[in-house]
């Protein structure tokens, strides 16, 4: 277009105002088809579609028509102007592009070093219980790239389970090496797992990290997936892992044996009143009474107590504690309070996070875990019950 024209144009844009009204009401005169069919055919867009913008712009328009023929005069492509969803959509005459983030599978990799066929993954930053790799990975071979990228990894507990999928077609023998670094020491079987890659059931590794202290712990295992080369040497591709292990414990408290080392009464038999507060319990006390005598061992079934896959981190959120267990030779004709007896709330440690076995003795009236005070001349019993813990482990993740 000319710049005469374009002016032309400009000025006949500039002098419309007066017409506004006519145009909003799809009524324009007729002196302004020319300009408007040129304006129209430089936007590349149909008159139809040119007189549907214009009605839809209302009072926005003087200031739109402003902008669009300043950029026809300057001759600048018009590519995007913000005067909302409908109108940007009639213009444009496509959808609307969103863009969220990076495109998918796209990895940038640490170069490999000069004269060697190898390619290393990127380190991943952590792993959740439920993984997969999270864009395509590309390995030096076909088979390499077939392999790691079917990998899997889950994890309970302590126990880690990587897995890879059946029925990959490669040309040749992949091998899988995994080595796992953790605070832990090594258990009997070592940290480090090689296989050959299972056409038939695909690969099940599964790794237990030690006991130790029964803690929470950060482990990360480092993997090589390789492929023997014609030549000679091994194509080799490497990655690494990490997961955050919680141990997880069943809790099993066993019954409490009773036994009284010598009579609380010289005539008949000792009225035992017997009292126990569980590690979940947060006030009070159970209660169980029964008679007995020196040298009767008395099993208390009801003191047992249990709880399944509990984590050492659910553990010390429930404030879980050791029992506290309290016991009283009951003589009515004494007049003796015996609600009076002291209280446990906030006094017990927690569990002890290991099995343990609990041989004591306790006289009537004092409370255990405390001191344990003798009395000259009183009565006094053993006790006796086993805290076991034992560890979950998870091969069919």
């Amino acid at each position: 277009m000319k710049q005469a024209q374009m002016i032309g144009i400009l000025g006949r844009a500039e002098g419309t105002v007066a017409q506004d009204n006519e145009i909003i009401r799809g009524q324009p005169a007729a002196e302004d088809s020319d300009w408007r069919r040129a304006l129209a055919k430089h936007l590349g867009i149909s008159g139809r579609t040119f007189e549907a913008s214009r009605r839809a712009m209302k009072n926005e328009k003087r200031f739109i028509w402003r902008i669009l023929c300043v950029a026809v005069a300057s001759s600048i492509s018009l590519t995007t102007v913000h005067i909302g969803p409908a109108l940007a959509e009639q213009l444009s005459g496509t959808d609307p592009v969103t863009e969220s983030g990076p495109p998918p599978h796209k990895q940038d990799t640490a170069p490999a070093e000069e004269g060697k066929v190898e390619e290393r993954g990127v380190p991943l930053p952590g792993v959740p219980s439920t993984a997969t790799v999270p864009f395509q990975l590309v390995g030096p071979t076909e088979n390499i790239t077939k392999v790691i990228n079917s990998m899997r990894l889950k994890h309970k507990s302590l126990t880690i389970v990587i897995t890879t999928a059946p029925g990959l077609q490669l040309t040749q023998p992949v091998e899988i090496s995994i080595l796992y670094i953790s605070p832990a020491p090594p258990p009997p079987g070592g940290n480090r797992i090689t296989q050959s890659y299972q056409r038939k059931f695909g690969n099940r590794i599964i790794y237990n990290d030690a006991e130790w202290e029964g803690t929470p712990r950060h482990v990360r295992m480092d993997l090589w997936i390789t492929e023997p080369k014609p030549e000679g040497g091994r194509y080799s591709y490497s990655m690494t892992w990490q997961a955050d292990l919680d141990p997880v414990y069943d809790i099993t408290l066993g019954p409490l044996l009773f036994e009284l080392l010598s009579d609380c009464d010289f005539i008949g038999n000792s009225e035992i009143r017997f009292k126990w507060a569980p590690p979940d319990a947060r006030d009070g006390w159970n209660r169980f009474s029964f008679t007995t005598t020196k040298g009767r061992r008395i099993w208390i079934q009801q003191f047992a107590w249990s709880r399944v896959e509990l984590t050492t981190t659910t553990i010390a959120a429930q404030k879980l504690h050791l029992p506290a267990i309290l016991w009283t030779e009951h003589d009515p004709q004494l007049g003796t309070d015996y609600d009076s007896r002291p209280t446990w709330e906030g006094n017990l440690p927690n569990l002890p996070g290991r099995t343990q076995l609990f041989d004591f003795k306790l006289w009537p009236g004092k409370t255990y875990p405390g001191p344990n005070e003798a009395h000259a001349g009183g009565c006094i019993a053993h006790h006796q019950y086993q805290l076991t813990y034992n560890l979950r482990q998870y091969p069919n993740l």
